[in-house]
């Protein structure tokens, strides 16, 4: 984890909002990428169900 030190700019602050915003981002992509590995897994889980036995 990295912190923010509060300067004489108060600059600290927008660092933390960048990092706040960076997890929250990471958090949207995690969340669209999981929906859509789901949504593979149906896919392939269709197909293997239609698969001819093997004799």
């Amino acid at each position: 984890m990295t912190r923010g030190v509060q300067s004489v700019d108060g600059s600290s602050s927008s660092f933390s909002q960048s990092s706040k915003q960076e997890t929250e981002d990471d958090q949207m992509i995690a969340t669209v990428l999981s929906e859509e590995y789901a949504q593979l897994d149906g896919a392939v889980a269709r197909r293997l169900s239609h698969l001819q036995s093997v004799p």
